[in-house]
């Protein structure tokens, strides 16, 4: 707002939102890389686990809880997820 566009500034700014959004995005590059490397017989597997899932009354923690109870080896690729 007061155009001030000097590294000190933009820096504050930078701290300000890597406090705010870091650890999410950190959280959702893990899940991306979790998945990616998910072998497709694996991730076909997990499809299958999700049609029972009702999205629109389930939170992402239950999704995961549901994962892992059915696949338990999925445990350790989502070590540091959960």
């Amino acid at each position: 707002d007061e155009g001030d566009i000097s590294e000190d500034n933009l820096s504050e700014y930078e701290d300000r939102w890597r406090d705010i959004m870091g650890k999410r995005l950190k959280r959702y590059l893990k899940g991306k890389e979790v998945l990616l490397s998910l072998s497709d017989d694996e991730l076909d597997d997990i499809a299958e686990t999700l049609q029972e899932v009702d999205f629109e009354e389930i939170s992402l923690t239950k999704m995961l809880k549901v994962l892992v109870k059915s696949h338990p080896k999925l445990l350790w690729k989502l070590k540091g997820f959960l």
